[in-house]
């Protein structure tokens, strides 16, 4: 088993490795196990050679993450110890998608809400349907994020959108720009809606600095 929670599935399609984020009971939001099981998801993709490219989504149609699951807040956040290691595996997980040696996109469809667009944040590129939502609430919890992630948001959105970042941007894609998305797709997301990555089979990828560069079939 690739995956150690059922909260997260790993699959291997071709040279794609999906990453699926499976807790639509609460519009995936990101439970303590499913941070855990990001780095060892990846470094199975990367061991496998047959793996070109990592897809991250939501299982169904109506979140890609949701943020953090705060039913577990009482449980894992209860202390300053406590806050401290989840922040710490929340973290390491972010960070962990972001220095992926292979290329990752988001695939985003319906609510891509705090911890979501943290992870959004750190994929190479963003792909969203014209339903996906995206917000940071987090200040109405009393939650803080690390300086990093807020750096990143602020180099990707623009500064005169930089006040919606705590507001739930809709179906508006020049409002969405604003969260860095790199493209919209009309209608639900598909493998058939990125087109590009449909041909990622005959294709060699690899990053250079922020971009995703592409030798072979693959197509922008």
């Amino acid at each position: 088993m690739i995956s150690p929670t059922e909260r997260m599935i790993a699959e291997v399609e071709g040279a794609i490795g999906w990453m699926v984020f499976n807790n639509p009971a609460r519009r995936n939001a990101m439970s303590l196990d499913m941070w855990q099981a990001v780095p060892a998801i990846l470094d199975h993709f990367e061991r496998d050679p047959a793996v070109r490219v990592i897809v991250l989504r939501g299982a169904g149609d109506k979140a890609f993450v949701s943020g953090a699951d705060i039913s577990e807040f009482e449980k894992n956040r209860s202390s300053p110890e406590a806050v401290a290691r989840y922040d710490e595996i929340g973290n390491a997980a972010q960070t962990r998608i972001e220095n992926a040696s292979k290329p990752t996109i988001a695939m985003i469809r319906g609510f891509c809400m705090g911890g979501g667009v943290g992870v959004a944040l750190q994929c190479d590129l963003r792909i969203a349907s014209d339903n996906a939502q995206f917000g940071i609430p987090a200040a109405r919890l009393g939650i803080s994020y690390r300086l990093s992630g807020v750096k990143k948001l602020l180099d990707l959105v623009p500064p005169e959108k930089r006040r919606l970042t705590s507001l739930l941007v809709g179906l508006n894609p020049r409002l969405k720009n604003g969260f860095g998305a790199d493209r919209f797709v009309a209608g639900n997301v598909t493998l058939g809606g990125f087109g590009f990555v449909g041909q990622v089979r005959n294709s060699t990828l690899r990053v250079s600095g922020s971009e995703v560069l592409a030798e072979g079939r693959l197509r922008a």
